[in-house]
């Protein structure tokens, strides 16, 4: 005869009274992912197999630089607002300017910027923030320019080989105990690309903090520049960036696609609801560059009759998308 899993649970309860109630439970009693945050991109929700970031869990988007990582990072942060998050941005590299988030939609007054002194001060506020409130959507931004302050209060050039390594090591398994126990809270990490050199033969890049860090995260975007995007004057207003699904531990991962980010616009939502409802077929293509919804012939022929009957018809053809991912 086994012993049933009630009362074992009662007999840990009782034992380690230092437990809190909340750790010790039925997995059929545990709160799971409470919700999402979108990336700012349908595509790239679609990629995740979900509608962006989960709740309770830290995640990482990297990249060379310029390639749109806080870009996206604003348009999460604004997804964050639409559902009644308090987003935080954790400003280390001093570039968050707010005339850029307010373009792109952003309500400034209702975020919280903070640019810390040392790396130990980023990670103590954010630890702080996440164990002490919940609904807060915090953005690190970026774990390369977090400083210990070892470093800063160490001689120009002397060697400090691995001391930002062991910080944020210490601080990403810290910060998962602590998020993980919190209602409906999130921590997305932005790192950026270094080389590895030696390296011959595979990848030759890396994400500085070091290795133990990447097995907190959830999901891990990598970001890569492609083309640029140039309107009939050839001035640039956005770029085509290649998106890689590195680790998913909700949904599959090695997943990737390219998109369109545009400079003060971020994605094109009505391009890449358009781009889906071809795929899913509740728009399919006929000869010479027609498409039909149904039984309705869009008028016209190529992509733009498209982009325009599908922002007409944005929430009935989103609904449409979704309930066949479903």
């Amino acid at each position: 005869m086994k012993t049933s899993a009630k009362s074992i649970v009662a007999e840990l309860k009782k034992k380690f009274k230092e437990n809190t109630d909340d750790s010790i439970k039925l997995a059929s009693d545990s709160t799971g992912i409470e919700g999402y945050v979108s990336t700012g991109s349908i595509i790239i929700d679609e990629l995740l197999g979900t509608n962006g970031y989960p709740s309770r869990r830290v995640c990482e988007i990297y990249g060379n630089e310029g390639c749109g990582k806080t870009t996206m990072a604003i348009l999460s942060m604004i997804d964050a607002q639409k559902k009644g998050l308090t987003p935080m941005i954790i400003d280390a590299e001093s570039t968050f300017t707010e005339d850029y988030a307010r373009a792109l939609g952003l309500d400034t007054n209702d975020v919280i910027r903070i640019q810390p002194e040392s790396a130990e001060n980023a990670t103590e506020m954010i630890n702080t923030t996440l164990s002490k409130h919940t609904g807060v959507f915090v953005v690190l931004d970026s774990i390369p320019a977090l400083v210990p302050k070892p470093v800063m209060e160490s001689v120009m050039g002397s060697y400090n080989v691995g001391t930002r390594a062991k910080l944020i090591s210490d601080f990403m398994f810290k910060v998962q105990n602590i998020i993980s126990k919190q209602e409906n809270c999130y921590l997305l990490c932005i790192n950026q690309m270094r080389d590895v050199i030696g390296v011959s033969y595979g990848d030759s890049k890396i994400t500085p903090g070091g290795t133990a860090k990447d097995y907190v995260y959830s999901v891990r975007l990598r970001l890569t520049k492609s083309l640029v995007i140039k309107d009939e004057n050839q001035k640039p207003i956005g770029h085509t960036i290649n998106v890689s699904v590195k680790k998913n531990i909700i949904g599959l991962t090695g997943k990737s696609a390219k998109i369109d980010l545009y400079y003060g616009k971020g994605f094109e939502t009505i391009k890449e609801l358009s781009e889906l409802a071809v795929i899913r077929e509740v728009i399919t293509t006929k000869g010479g560059g027609s498409y039909i919804h149904g039984d309705v012939k869009i008028e016209g022929r190529g992509k733009e009759p498209l982009y325009q009957y599908v922002k007409s018809n944005f929430k009935s053809i989103k609904e449409q998308v979704f309930t066949v991912k479903k």
